[in-house]
C-alpha cells in the first residue's frame, strides 16, 4: 500500500489534535456515544462517508455514525494518548471492544484492529492486533451486538508510513504500553455502501 505525502500529513494533523485532549486510562474508556469520547482523538483517511446521525435509525441515544464508502486501505480510527491504554497489558482476557452496528449489505466486513505507533525504526514497529468483521455473521439491517474479547484478537506485521515498509510477526509482539490508536478498516476490499455504528467502548468484565 502507498502512502502519499497528503495522506502522512492528514495523519499527522490528527495527531496534533489529539493532543488537545485530556486522555484517561480507567476503564470503560467510551470512543463514541452520540459524540466522540472526551478523552480520546478521531480522524479518517479515504472515508468518503462519515456524518451524525440524528434520525430514528440508531441503536439507543441521540446519534450514531453513518459511514462507508471506504476505500480499500481506508480507514476511521480513534486515537489515545501515550501510554493510555498501558492497563490493559497482562489482563486482556478480561477486556472486550464493545459496540453496535447496523450493516446493509451482507459482503461488508472490517478489520477492526489496535495500532501501536510508528517512529519508523525497528525499535518501534506499529504491530496491529486485529479482528476481522464481517456483516454475514450478523442480521441485516438490524441493529447488532458486538463483544470482541481482545484475547480473540491476532497478533501480526505492520505497515510504517515513515518508511512504507512491512514488517512480519515472529511472535506476540504487540505492546498495550505503545497503542496510538484503533482502526475499522477496510483492508481485504472496499466498503461500497454504507453502514451505521453507534457506543463504542472498551470494557473490563
Amino acid at each position: 500500500m502507498k502512502i502519499s505525502k497528503k495522506l502522512i500529513a492528514f495523519i499527522s494533523a490528527g495527531l496534533m489534535l489529539a493532543g488537545s485532549f485530556v486522555f484517561a486510562s480507567e476503564l470503560p474508556l467510551t470512543l463514541y456515544d452520540d459524540a466522540v469520547g472526551q478523552s480520546v482523538g478521531d480522524g479518517n483517511w479515504d472515508v468518503q462517508l462519515w456524518i451524525p446521525n440524528y434520525d430514528k435509525d440508531k441503536s439507543e441515544g441521540n446519534c450514531s455514525i453513518m459511514t462507508g464508502l471506504i476505500g480499500r486501505y481506508g480507514a476511521f480510527a480513534f486515537y489515545f494518548g501515550e501510554g493510555q491504554l498501558s492497563e490493559i497489558k497482562g489482563k486482556k482476557d478480561n477486556v472486550y471492544l464493545c459496540f453496535d452496528v447496523k450493516f446493509t449489505k451482507k459482503n461488508q466486513q472490517l478489520q477492526i484492529r489496535f495500532v501501536d505507533t510508528d517512529d519508523g525504526t525497528k525499535n518501534n514497529i506499529p504491530w496491529r492486533l486485529a479482528y476481522d468483521l464481517k456483516a454475514s455473521d450478523y442480521k441485516i439491517d438490524e441493529w447488532c451486538k458486538v463483544e470482541i474479547p481482545l484475547s480473540s484478537m491476532n497478533c501480526y506485521g505492520g505497515w510504517s508510513n515513515l518508511t512504507n515498509t512491512w514488517t512480519d510477526i515472529g511472535s506476540n509482539e504487540f505492546d498495550f504500553t505503545r497503542v496510538e490508536k484503533l482502526e475499522f478498516a477496510a483492508e481485504e476490499a472496499p466498503v461500497s455502501s454504507k453502514f451505521l455504528i453507534d457506543n463504542i467502548r472498551i470494557i473490563e468484565k
